[in-house]
Parts: C-alpha cells; structure tokens; sequence
C-alpha cells in the first residue's frame, strides 16, 4: 500500500478531477484540508472585508487550527474518496474526526 505522502498527492490530483463539481462548502474544506496537510495552522491576517472568498478560504482554514498535518492529509484523502462516488470510504470519511469535530452532540458523547 502506498505511504500517505504518496496517496495524498494522488488524491490532489484526483481533486482536480472529479466527476462532479463539488458545492462551495466541500470546496472550502478541500481548500482548508489541503492547506493545513501542506503548511499547518493558519497565519497571518484574515483578508478584508471585500475580499469575501479569501475571508471564506481563511475562515475554513482557521476552523482547523490545532489538527496535526497528518490527520489533514487522511481527511483530505477519505473526502476526495467520497467524493469520486465511493460509498465505502463516504461512511469512513463520517466517521472520521472530522464528523466528531464539526458535530458538537458527537464531539461530547466521544469525551465520554
């Protein structure tokens, strides 16, 4: 099996290629995911007002600050997976950290 480097890239490449456009809330976390796999925590400052994609982009980012580059690139690739129609790797990708992090009545009955 391939190391995750490897898969990660294979799965940015797939990203570009995907059978169907993904909304703009799957493409913020794409972005996101990918920026914390590649650069870690978000820095800098948050782009003005008028710049409302850059505000998005870096507001997706910082709502992943703290997740270690490596737990990034395994949600990067389980999406990318669902999204290319996967069933299998869709239910793998819920039940991943991100499905705990972003729902809070799972977050706190996973601190039990």
């Amino acid at each position: 099996m391939p190391d995750l480097k490897t898969r990660f890239e294979v799965a940015a490449r797939e990203a570009q290629r995907l059978p169907k456009r993904p909304d703009n809330d799957t493409l913020l976390r794409l972005y996101a995911l990918y920026k914390q796999a590649t650069v870690g925590d978000v820095s800098g400052q948050r782009p003005g007002i008028t710049d409302f994609v850059g505000r998005a982009k870096c507001d997706a980012w910082a709502e992943l600050k703290g997740i270690s580059k490596k737990e990034a690139v395994q949600e990067y690739i389980d999406l990318v997976e669902s999204l290319k129609g996967s069933r299998r790797n869709f239910v793998s990708w819920c039940l991943s950290g991100y499905f705990r992090r972003n729902r809070p009545w799972a977050k706190a009955r996973h601190e039990q």
